[in-house]
């Protein structure tokens, strides 16, 4: 009798337990279970993907006056792992990827203006002695040997070889053009057309990184459907965290900075060797789901990994002891697979990427409702609506937000941003992700993210009422409110 009421006690828990994963947003979609870590929400924890979701970087000689972007990965695991980087323009074209060689338990810092100013990479091998054979000696002294990655391939060990060092100049010229809204003339297998304009124009080198767990050394890119083929080279093993700080080095200009933990992007079953078919994966869409449409990949949502929200609540500080914020903002774009040139714009439809609606409240809780940036046709616009690129870095009382209509004297508030868009294929819901940046006085400087409103698998609420019948906010007791 006594074994009866263990076995119904612990079968309440669990049902308790699995009420709570359902309920905690009751309009939720997919990933329905705790199994695995199932779970659509992004926390701090060991990832297979890390995204710096905003980089940038001066283009001077003199490194102490110019802005940058440092960051760090680390391998949390004993075994040794590759990290595949990925720099993007702000339009979401990819202009240079390489590898980092991770042993057990290594950690690996990189600054954005030796990257991209300077042309270098850390040098990593996977014969760190150099010895012509790999050996113990190779890996720390808690570590796995460095081919004892059961996800990588035979050819780890020559494919690891003498990785990063100087960028061809020809390359890194190219580079520093993309990034910066200059004609992108390097010949690579994207097959840009020599001219073409792939990113916006900046001062500075602006964009943002990704960096995959793979399976050995290559220079396939995300926007290559066989990059996530069961043969490919991603791997799905959740063992990187990481983290990042922007400064601003020049006294003249304020000496900010600030610093963040990466967004870390779980793959959902875990594990490169375990077979995994579509049904296996059940989030709505996935992180890199525009790029696995195609029968190359593998199959839709061949990558596994976590989608990130779309709705936010972003907080702002303005004109008190000279304070700005600016909201540091990644979207989801709308070019798939290999961008192509139209005019002298490739991917310019990630220039524009349109979005469901802002409010901005002030501290008197007078709402602020800006133009939304939904539209029929793609691509969207500027003028039907608010747009943003795939990344950027745009002040809160700039026009991209609602203008104060209240004439409110408050020094702050909170903007509410469903950023959804409909532009993907068969779905309204994309990932996106917000870090507020604020400054003071010439010398204060925070970052940190803002808080979502849901999860990245939280349907799109759409555009709100302004009578308050359809209320921002989490569900209410009778269920009632946008998610």
């Amino acid at each position: 009798m006594r074994k009866v009421s263990i076995l119904v006690a612990i079968l309440a828990l669990v049902s308790v337990g699995a009420f709570a994963q359902q309920s905690r947003f009751p309009n939720s979609i997919g990933a329905g279970t705790t199994l695995n870590d199932d779970s659509c929400d992004i926390g701090v924890t060991p990832a297979a993907t890390l995204l710096l979701p905003y980089f940038e970087v001066g283009l001077g000689p003199d490194s102490n006056v110019e802005p940058n972007t440092f960051f760090t990965i680390t391998n949390v695991s004993r075994l040794p792992q590759v990290a595949h980087i990925t720099v993007w323009t702000d339009w979401s074209v990819p202009v240079l990827d390489f590898n980092i060689f991770l042993t057990g338990y290594d950690v690996q810092s990189l600054s954005m203006y030796d990257v991209i100013t300077r042309g270098f990479v850390p040098e990593t091998s996977i014969d760190r002695n150099g010895s012509g054979s790999i050996t113990a000696a190779d890996s720390g002294p808690r570590s796995a040997l460095n081919t004892a990655n059961p996800a990588f391939f035979g050819s780890v060990s020559t494919d690891c070889l003498n990785q990063g060092g100087n960028i061809p100049e020809g390359l890194a010229a190219e580079v520093r053009d993309a990034l910066t809204g200059q004609p992108y003339n390097f010949t690579n297998a994207q097959n840009i057309p020599t001219g073409c304009v792939v990113g916006g124009a900046h001062e500075n080198a602006v964009g943002y990184v990704t960096v995959d767990v793979a399976r050995t050394c290559s220079t396939t890119l995300p926007t290559d459907p066989t990059y996530y083929s069961p043969t490919g080279d991603i791997a799905h093993d959740n063992v990187l965290i990481g983290d990042y700080f922007h400064i601003g080095p020049d006294a003249a200009t304020g000496n900010f900075a600030g610093g963040n933990t990466m967004v870390h992007i779980r793959a959902i079953p875990e594990g490169t060797l375990t077979p995994v078919v579509d049904a296996d994966v059940t989030f709505p869409y996935t992180f890199y789901d525009r790029y696995t449409t195609v029968a190359e990949s593998g199959g839709e949502r061949a990558d596994r990994r976590q989608p990130l929200p779309g709705l936010w609540a972003a907080r702002y500080v303005e004109d008190v002891l000279g304070a700005d914020t600016d909201y540091r903002i990644w979207r989801e774009g709308v070019t798939q697979g290999a961008p192509t040139c139209t005019g002298a714009q490739a991917a310019s439809q990630n220039a524009v990427v349109p979005l469901t609606e802002i409010v901005r409240f002030d501290e008197s809780e007078n709402p602020n409702i800006g133009a939304t940036g939904v539209c029929t046709f793609s691509p969207c616009p500027v003028e039907a609506g608010v747009s943003f690129p795939e990344t950027g870095s745009f002040a809160s009382d700039g026009s991209r937000f609602p203008a104060d209509t209240t004439a409110s004297t408050d020094p702050g508030g909170w903007t509410y941003m469903n950023l959804n868009h409909a532009e993907q294929p068969g779905r309204n819901i994309t990932s996106n992700w917000v870090t507020i940046n604020i400054t003071a006085d010439g010398r204060y400087s925070v970052d940190y993210d803002a808080a979502w409103l849901g999860n990245g698998c939280s349907p799109n609420p759409g555009v709100t009422s302004t009578d308050g019948t359809n209320p921002i906010g989490p569900a209410e007791n009778d269920n009632e409110g946008l998610f």
